[in-house]
């Protein structure tokens, strides 16, 4: 980044290896009082997508992306303390 300028972070999100363990984290975390949520849903999946899209090959990278991404808080009321809580809570993880 240029000198002098901010990052306009407004999101912070992992990737997991396998689609099926983004509910599984997302449940940990909210076991830690850590809200987390999916946050990609594909637009051929969205109702309009479905409605209006005319997607004529299959798309498994956006799927299986869509399927793996789990969204981690990160607001500018964020403590260090909070930071610290988020990453150990998604360490503790087991994949």
């Amino acid at each position: 980044m240029p000198e002098g300028s901010h990052a306009p972070a407004h999101l912070y999100q992992l990737v997991l290896p396998q689609a099926g363990q983004q509910s599984a984290l997302i449940k940990h975390l909210a076991a830690e009082e850590i809200q987390s949520t999916f946050h990609y849903l594909p637009l051929h999946d969205s109702d309009a997508g479905r409605r209006y899209g005319r997607l004529g090959t299959p798309c498994p990278v956006t799927e299986s992306v869509s399927a793996s991404l789990v969204r981690l808080p990160l607001h500018p009321g964020l403590s260090s303390d909070d930071v610290a809580r988020v990453i150990a809570a998604v360490q503790s993880y087991e994949v």
